[in-house]
């Protein structure tokens, strides 16, 4: 009901604003092009332009406006460079303004303006500014451009209107691969419980023939893995015609997120039997399937393989996935043994990960150790210096419990004064 309500709100808005630009818009207002102005002007915007260009990508935004501010005249290529600057620079504010000013000064946008701005209203939640410009989008005829409609595809789709972003790609003559990547992300993103918008999504990869495509497909496979449909996952794997690494590391992914350790390393092992190179990323999701379903003698040989086999050195992802593997399991020796290995400087998710281990299995000895460097690394994190006192209370140390909760929560306090006083000073 409350889509239903948004979409009505949608066609209002659109409409409104379809008629008051229509209205303010007739051919007497429309921007006469820059042909109009001397050889001579034309050059100075042109060089001027430059400066600016240049300006931005040292990092000097603002000489770059105030060069602008000092220009007689600006065209399309001037509030572009700008407008993309101060989104890069993290105005999106300013550079919306910047485009409102552009509008009203009677200066018509290009392919790359639109793209932009568009991109603006997305992160800042402009609904209605970016009907608007859906409506000089189409005013002006660029609605078949692929880039503009990727950009109007992903506003309507942060903007929770799926539906409105489905019609725009339909009515697309031609999708490339880019569209549908966009599609794809943004469906990942909302779908994650929600079979029924996976479903419509593979239903549209099969009417625009790209039910075979390999990143359609691994896509899709994600989509269906995240809301426990990993059969389905499985399916649209084995109608791939000719897998490569890509495939096979969403399908073992796949199975890792739904708890099916096994199903993943006897994937792995089938990759390896075709020919195929696992990279290092394929070793994390075996290793992630094999951690969440207990498998530690699978998860010995995924890891020792990396290297013996492979000759691709773990990275401290792939020991912290081993290290709680253990550790779950009790083998908390061999999870002390494996730390000393990292070849990074082990951080807080080895240590915090092996210190629950040690509070399950209450093991004192090794846990003293593990709380001692966790604190040391992470003195200033409330969290971490609260999991350090609760292992202290566990084993009995009441005093160095108390003391470390005590400095925990005066180190809480001070974070949130901190941040109501960031957050009044924006407001005011």
């Amino acid at each position: 009901m409350q889509k239903v309500r948004k979409f009505a709100s949608f066609v209002r808005t659109i409409t409104t604003a379809t008629s008051e630009f229509l209205a303010t818009t007739s051919p007497i207002h429309l921007p006469r092009p820059y042909s109009h102005l001397g050889v001579h002007a034309r050059d100075v915007i042109y060089l001027k332009n430059r400066e600016i260009n240049k300006l931005i990508k040292l990092g000097h935004l603002n000489s770059a406006i105030k060069l602008f501010d000092e220009m007689p005249l600006h065209d399309v290529v001037t509030y572009n460079l700008l407008i993309s600057g101060c989104l890069r620079n993290g105005h999106p504010e300013r550079a919306f303004g910047l485009y409102s000013q552009m509008v009203l000064r009677g200066i018509r946008e290009s392919a790359s303006t639109f793209t932009s701005v568009l991109g603006t209203c997305s992160n800042m939640d402009f609904f209605k500014e970016g009907s608007q410009i859906h409506c000089r989008v189409v005013f002006f005829g660029f609605t078949l451009n692929l880039f503009i409609a990727s950009s109007l595809i992903d506003f309507y789709m942060r903007m929770g209107l799926d539906i409105v972003a489905l019609k725009l790609f339909d009515e697309l003559p031609q999708r490339n691969i880019a569209v549908w990547n966009l599609l794809l992300c943004r469906y990942c993103e909302l779908s994650q419980r929600d079979l029924t918008r996976c479903r419509l999504l593979h239903c549209c990869a099969i009417k625009s023939g790209f039910e075979y495509n390999s990143v359609v497909s691994c896509s899709l496979m994600d989509s269906y893995s995240k809301c426990g449909q990993v059969e389905l996952s499985c399916k649209i794997f084995e109608e791939i015609h000719s897998p490569g690494v890509i495939c096979f590391t969403s399908i073992i992914n796949g199975y890792a997120r739904n708890g099916l350790g096994k199903e993943g390393v006897e994937m792995l092992k089938t990759m390896i039997q075709k020919g195929l190179k696992p990279d290092k990323v394929t070793f994390l999701c075996a290793l992630i399937g094999c951690n969440h379903s207990g498998l530690v003698e699978e998860g010995r040989f995924v890891f020792e393989s990396m290297k013996t086999l492979h000759g691709i050195e773990p990275e401290w992802k792939h020991y912290s996935c081993m290290v709680d593997l253990l550790g779950r399991v009790g083998l908390l020796d061999e999870a002390e043994k494996l730390i000393q290995k990292v070849p990074e400087r082990v951080n807080g998710v080895i240590w915090s990960s092996m210190l629950r281990s040690c509070r399950i299995h209450g093991n004192e000895t090794i846990g003293r150790k593990i709380a001692k460097s966790l604190v040391d690394l992470e003195a200033e994190d409330p969290a971490i210096l609260l999991q350090a006192s609760n292992f202290y209370s566990d084993i009995g140390d009441f005093e160095t419990s108390k003391k470390l909760r005590e400095i925990a929560l005066t180190k809480k306090v001070i974070r949130e004064i901190g941040h109501s006083l960031i957050e009044e000073k924006i407001h005011c």
